[in-house]
């Protein structure tokens, strides 16, 4: 169980705002993700992936993520 204190240190300059578009947010690294996962996932007869392959896609990933988030915040007005 967390008690109070365990909150001092965090806190939003605006909870409504970060809470109505926080889960936006949140589904931006499950929408490039996804795909990964998918092929990933694929049948075991399928090509399988080189470590070079998934170190490549996943640092994709990473990057297309990075950008979205930042893209969503410059748009609803966030500071960068």
């Amino acid at each position: 169980k967390l008690a109070p204190n365990d909150f001092s240190n965090v806190w939003y300059e605006d909870l409504d705002r970060m809470l109505a578009y926080g889960s936006y947010f949140y589904a931006l690294y499950f929408i490039v993700a996804f795909p990964i996962v998918y092929r990933l996932d694929e049948a075991a007869e399928g090509e399988r992936w080189s470590l070079g392959r998934v170190i490549i896609e996943a640092s994709c990933v990473g990057m297309l993520t990075l950008l979205l988030i930042d893209l969503a915040t410059h748009l609803v007005g966030g500071k960068l």
